[in-house]
């Protein structure tokens, strides 16, 4: 029997690009890679055989807990539900190679693709083709044929109105470089599990955040490059780490203007969950195509300190002026802002609603426990507005 070189082991860390953001993990990488099945069966022999249904392919890491890319990390504070997670927008009008199209959130860099859908495309695209927004305002942008171009704002495309109407489809890849020397692509990623926000003096700001890879847009399986690419890139270091931008520190949180909750600490920091409601896209000839926005809820637990009974009770609304069934809880919310007390981490909560937590009575336990609050939604004009913020200043 021959024996074995450890040249047959492949191991080694990775580092992530995604929206120009650079991640690195405080821990172990998994890409889950895992076909989804279904079987052939039949009334004589049972299982005959077992066929590919879907091929999906997500990826989870902790980030290493630098409070930065912001605004890649928690793409939907506001986003609106039936929104995809590969979202399109139409182009609505172009004013001196400047296309208008509301409320985009498109990032510097970020990878379209252009589709047309009846009559011709917009003047200076090609369908099918990507392209690289440089953002102008919220509601307007350039596009470019490179990133670099994309990133400085130099060498616009020259654009005009087409006949039709032109979508562009949000292709944002996801790198992942190993240190082994092998450079991976997928074409088409989207962040669908925001992480958890932990505020802690002795812990570090993020939990686990989910991608997942879909085919690129137009594509189906049989293409070489319809999902990922893979060739072989030196490992070239991570020179721009710096330990110092891993936060960690002591939070404050204000709920409303009323004494006790008007400032506070906790007992062991704070922590901030996103459940996010995706739907799958799925058409029959390519299985699972993007994923749609249904629902989102953003709910902030920690233990209080300096909160006595009758707050917790009062801030209930159990009984007495406001108290009923059928309450809103969206009434009486007020806005949950945490702060690092160094000034460089900022979440809000907006017009959260506190929805309770235990009383304990005990030799070993606080007498208030974890409370939680939920952030409830609010509208302007009719129009809904964002859940929650995370920045890099306290908030107010």
């Amino acid at each position: 029997m021959p024996g074995q070189s450890i040249t047959q082991l492949i191991t080694g860390p990775c580092l992530f690009t995604y929206r120009g953001a650079t991640f690195r993990s405080k821990g172990d990488v998994t890409l889950d890679m895992a076909l989804e099945t279904f079987p052939i069966e039949t009334g004589i022999l049972g299982q005959v055989d077992e066929r590919t249904r879907e091929h999906p392919i997500k990826l989870h890491f902790v980030p290493d807990g630098e409070w930065s890319n912001l605004s890649v990390l928690f793409p939907y504070a506001n986003t609106p539900f039936g929104d995809f997670v590969t979202p399109q927008r139409q182009v609505f009008s172009i004013a001196s190679n400047i296309i208008y199209s509301p409320s985009n959130n498109y990032l510097a860099g970020d990878a379209v693709i252009a589709q047309a859908y009846g009559g011709t495309i917009t003047s200076g695209l090609t369908a099918g083709t990507i392209y690289y927004v440089h953002p102008v305002s919220a509601d307007a942008f350039q596009l470019m044929a490179t990133y670099a171009n994309a990133i400085a704002g130099s060498n616009p495309l020259t654009v005009s109105m087409g006949t039709g109407t032109t979508r562009l489809v949000t292709n944002n890849p996801l790198t992942i470089q190993t240190q082994a020397g092998q450079l991976i692509t997928y074409l088409n990623a989207a962040v669908v599990q925001m992480p958890e926000i932990i505020g802690s003096a002795v812990a570090t700001t993020l939990g686990e955040v989910t991608f997942e890879a879909f085919l690129a847009d137009g594509q189906d399986w049989s293409g070489t490059n319809s999902l990922y690419t893979q060739v072989s890139n030196p490992w070239p270091g991570d020179p721009t780490f710096n330990p110092a931008n891993i936060l960690t520190g002591e939070i404050s949180a204000v709920w409303g203007a009323l004494s006790p909750w008007n400032l506070f600490f906790t007992k062991n920091g704070w922590r901030v969950r996103f459940a996010m409601t995706l739907t799958a896209e799925e058409v029959d000839n390519v299985g699972v195509i993007t994923r749609r926005l249904s629902n989102l809820v953003v709910t902030a637990h920690a233990i209080p300190l300096g909160i006595q009974e009758s707050d917790l009770q009062n801030a209930l609304y159990l009984q007495g002026t406001n108290a009923g069934r059928g309450r809103s809880l969206s009434a009486y919310g007020n806005n949950l802002n945490l702060s690092a007390v160094a000034g460089n981490f900022g979440v809000k909560l907006f017009n959260a609603a506190l929805k309770g937590g235990p009383e304990m009575f005990s030799l070993k336990l606080d007498r208030i426990g974890e409370l939680t609050w939920v952030a409830t939604r609010t509208y302007n004009s009719g129009v809904p507005q964002p859940l929650f913020y995370v920045g890099t200043q306290a908030v107010s």
